[in-house]
């Protein structure tokens, strides 16, 4: 694998088989991921560590969903390998290019450039648009956090006669492949809601980037500093 995704560095072994980790001391390192961590007592894990060896704890998810309270994980990990920019191997949910295709984010204190060339092109397609605000829903339950900003949001709509329209599975607007959906929404809406699931520091996904690259604005509810994103829609 590592050799077909061109890795700089290809010493790496990945295995289901826990008796490989037998003889684990001779490991440089052993990463832990959320998904093993959350079924496991680590006082009952039988490996022999060596000093030397560097323990990591890996999770694409937010403390909201797996919350790892256990005492005896303290001063267990060395690294973490997460979602989140300070991370000591950050794994962001999608990343920042420049134009000559050098990646440039996301990371800690990002230097954006302050002007950047606009194009007309996307000027002719923002005047053909009509509608305000599309959202594409793919869980039907709500948290109540989000169905109470949902509902001032209508509310506030509702004076200019415009309207939230919800697409998907639970919404009133159905969609007929996601292709075809967001080009649609390209063409006719300013607007589209993104609600993060989680709130946590650094929890941005890739929906927000997804909603730029079809040319609608993102109304985003999460906890994110989305201001280091300004300059990406810019671009």
């Amino acid at each position: 694998m590592f050799i077909a995704q061109k890795c700089e560095n290809i010493n790496c072994f990945i295995t289901y088989d826990k008796n490989t980790l037998t003889h684990d001391e001779d490991y440089d390192a052993v990463v832990f991921d959320i998904d093993t961590l959350k079924k496991i007592d680590v006082d009952r894990v039988n490996l022999t560590r060596s000093p030397q060896q560097i323990y990591i704890f890996r999770s694409s998810e937010a403390p909201e969903k797996y919350p790892i309270c256990k005492h005896d994980l303290d001063y267990f990990f060395n690294w973490t390998w997460t979602y989140k920019l300070n991370s000591d191997i950050p794994q962001p949910f999608f990343n920042i290019y420049s134009k000559n295709n050098t990646l440039v984010g996301p990371k800690k204190g990002m230097k954006w450039i302050e002007k950047m060339q606009r194009s007309d092109q996307y000027s002719t397609k923002m005047l053909k648009k009509s509608k305000a605000v599309a959202w594409i829903v793919n869980k039907c339950k709500l948290k109540s956090k989000h169905q109470d900003f949902i509902d001032e949001l209508r509310n506030e709509l509702k004076g200019y006669n415009y309207t939230v329209d919800l697409f998907g599975s639970c919404g009133t607007h159905k969609c007929f492949g996601t292709a075809k959906c967001k080009k649609m929404i390209e063409n006719n809406y300013y607007f589209q809601l993104v609600l993060e699931e989680h709130f946590a520091e650094d929890y941005v996904t890739d929906s927000i980037v997804n909603t730029m690259s079809h040319l609608t604005i993102p109304i985003v509810i999460g906890a994110g500093d989305y201001r280091k994103l300004e300059s990406f829609q810019n671009s």
